[in-house]
């Protein structure tokens, strides 16, 4: 059951119905349950998105609107701070957001405790999503499964009470990673840090392997500080999780023929998408690649459904690829268009990165941006040779 919490004061701008009489209002209360870090940079947002264009890890929509809890909006059930500075019993605050048009809603939470977020464009290829100590998540049907429960507005209306419940904690950086290539031998070892990962599309990954290296990556920059990869709070590694989506106690393969020869089904999610046609122009629709299969060099031993952390990703190049038409995805089996694409990353929980980026080396390894080639505006090239 939520707390009614008498000490938060503050009052979201909440229009009424005649302020917008061919939208909707939706309100209700963040939620934060267990212990929670009485932050003074705290801020809340709520995102809303259209069901038909989900965001990750269930597709890759942006947010159709936006609204802000500023940190002043807090309010505790109790005000006792246990020995590592947390306030114990439940946070709360409310939120709401005017002029929604009629539609199918998905409602999420970002609760930024440290104040690194931002929804802008440009900024928001970098910063846009969840960092270390953040918390997530939505309007659900179940606290204890979270599953999100889609909202139909339908004008003019109020829709009230919808408590947005985030988790703990996320425990780990987002997955900022460079390109290296392979090198030689079984284990296809990282063989060179790279900006440009050539592969042959027409190739099928059972006959001739095409492996492209992903290595994690620390970033120092004034709006996002994301730790070394050695560090112990917070590192910048690989979250990799076993799934077992079925619950019968076994890894689920690779959704495609190389599940036969030992692929998991895995997160992170790895894809690839078009970001320009082999003369160099962007693509006219979208079109990706997903998901890149993992191969299992990791400790395949690891419990299912619990994370563990990597430095690498070692992945199958694919011949499989989709195209999003009408809002729908087709699936082609054969070779993918030549051109250059981008590489995405995406945690279980929603964080993402993506090569290339608005990143340089001066902001990522400042120490080393003397010494090192760039890192994050590394691309893979589809070529027939």
């Amino acid at each position: 059951m939520l707390l009614l919490l008498a000490s938060c004061a503050y009052e979201p701008p909440l229009a009424e119905t005649e302020d917008y009489p061919y939208a909707t209002t939706l309100s209700g209360d963040i939620v934060q349950a267990g212990g929670v870090p009485d932050s003074e940079t705290r801020i809340g947002h709520v995102l809303l998105y259209d069901i038909n264009d989900l965001p990750p890890p269930a597709g890759f929509g942006l947010p159709v609107d936006l609204s802000t809890v500023p940190s002043d909006a807090w309010g505790y059930a109790s005000n006792v701070l246990d020995t590592g500075g947390e306030t114990l019993g439940v946070a709360s605050a409310p939120w709401a957001m005017a002029g929604i048009p009629d539609g199918t809603w998905l409602v999420t939470a970002l609760v930024d405790n440290d104040g690194d977020f931002s929804p802008f464009p440009g900024i928001s290829d970098f910063a846009g999503g969840a960092t270390c100590g953040d918390q997530t998540g939505a309007y659900v049907t179940d606290a204890l499964t979270q599953t999100p429960l889609p909202i139909t507005t339908t004008a003019p209306d109020h829709i009230s009470g919808l408590n947005l419940v985030v988790g703990p904690p996320i425990p780990f950086e987002r997955p900022a990673f460079e390109l290296w290539t392979a090198g030689d031998g079984p284990d296809y070892a990282p063989a060179e840090q790279s900006t440009l990962i050539t592969i042959d599309p027409t190739l099928s990954p059972l006959a001739v392997p095409q492996v492209i290296n992903l290595v994690s990556h620390p970033v120092a920059h004034p709006m996002l500080i994301l730790n070394p990869t050695a560090s112990a709070h917070c590192p910048t590694t690989f979250t990799v999780i076993r799934r077992d989506a079925d619950g019968d106690g076994n890894v689920d393969p690779h959704p495609s023929a190389l599940g036969s020869i030992g692929y998991e089904d895995v997160y992170p999610i790895v894809i690839m998408a078009l970001v320009a046609d082999a003369d160099g122009n962007p693509p006219t629709g979208n079109t990706i690649i997903s998901p890149l299969p993992v191969r299992p060099t990791y400790d395949t031993s690891q419990a299912l459904e619990t994370p563990f952390q990597e430095t690498l990703l070692q992945l199958l190049f694919t011949g499989t690829f989709i195209e999003l038409v009408d809002g729908e995805q087709v699936e082609y089996q054969g070779a993918p268009p030549e051109g250059t694409w981008g590489v995405a990353v995406l945690n279980e929980n929603g964080q993402m990165w993506q090569v290339p980026n608005g990143l340089a080396d001066p902001d990522t390894w400042p120490q080393f941006a003397d010494d090192i080639d760039a890192t994050q505006s590394g691309v893979v090239v589809t070529a027939i040779p």
